[in-house]
């Protein structure tokens, strides 16, 4: 998506839509917030043809964006204050393109604009009050999803099929360990985790503990890996005739509980983390209940 502000009048030769005003700042800014991250994670979701058939959003689409004036917001002067500093930045990067040094130098134009957008990206959140668990969701979109939609034969590591490397398995423990503490804040209730790697499964395990744990243990203990998927075959396989079917690839255990997870980066992303502590702490609200 190409969007430009522009304070003179435009001739183009091809369809364009626009949207007008006579206070620059706050369009300024709108233009800001349509290239961000935030609206891409939100166009990627609800627009009709983007991640079905190609990456292309509709005017009426763009016209639903969620965008509010600095008078319905909670904090008016906050958010005028973000839409002034936004507003400078852009001016400034005006100023830039206006010199003649600029002409003929598209890369260094293109790489000033990102660093700009990247700078600005921090003031559009804090206007929309997004918070770390829904930056994850966003930046998982455009990193994982966004990326991975439409592959053709000849397309080579599609992010979200690639193998994560262990930091990345790490990063999905950690986030969910901290959700599940989250979710049992207030009381004795904490868990820590390690992987046991393998290939082409591994193994997350979570286990009670009496302290905060930062550290995730990875371990490529084939013997303890083989041990583990015989404990779980007999609680998650059922037949039926000729076909064995897996109830669940969350397992709990006393106080441990296994996760399996195919190495797929789809499968240790931040966003499966999260789904993955809404599942695990509704199964134990759920089992607190039958009690």
């Amino acid at each position: 998506m190409k969007v430009a502000f522009c304070d003179f009048t435009v001739l183009f030769r091809s369809s364009l839509q626009s949207i007008a005003g006579k206070d620059a700042d706050p369009l300024r800014f709108l233009s800001a917030v349509i290239k961000s991250d935030v609206v891409q994670y939100y166009l990627f979701h609800t627009s009709s043809n983007w991640a079905i058939e190609r990456d292309k959003s509709l005017f009426y689409e763009l016209l639903s964006l969620p965008f509010f004036l600095p008078e319905d917001a909670a904090d008016p002067k906050v958010t005028q204050d973000i839409i002034s500093a936004v507003a400078e930045k852009i001016k400034g990067f005006e100023k830039c393109i206006k010199t003649a040094s600029w002409f003929g130098e598209e890369q260094k134009r293109k790489e000033e604009a990102e660093r700009i957008r990247r700078d600005i990206e921090p003031l559009i959140r804090e206007y929309y009050n997004i918070d770390k668990y829904e930056a994850m969701l966003i930046e998982d979109t455009l990193r994982l999803a966004k990326e991975s939609f439409h592959p053709r034969q000849s397309t080579p590591n599609v992010p979200t099929l690639k193998q994560p490397r262990d930091p990345e398995c790490k990063i999905y423990a950690q986030t969910l360990c901290e959700m599940l503490n989250n979710f049992g804040r207030g009381s004795q209730f904490k868990v820590k985790g390690d992987i046991i790697q393998g290939q082409p499964y591994s193994i997350i395990h979570v286990a009670m503990t009496d302290r905060t744990c930062r550290t995730v243990p990875v371990s490529t203990a084939d013997k303890k890996l083989a041990q583990i998927f015989n404990r779980m075959k007999t609680l998650l396989q059922h037949k039926q005739g000729r076909f064995v079917f897996c109830q669940n690839l969350k397992v709990f255990d006393g106080d441990d509980l296994f996760v399996l997870k195919p190495m797929q980066m789809r499968f240790w992303s931040r966003t499966a983390a999260l789904n993955d502590a809404d599942e695990i702490a509704s199964a134990i609200l759920d089992s607190r209940e039958l009690k």
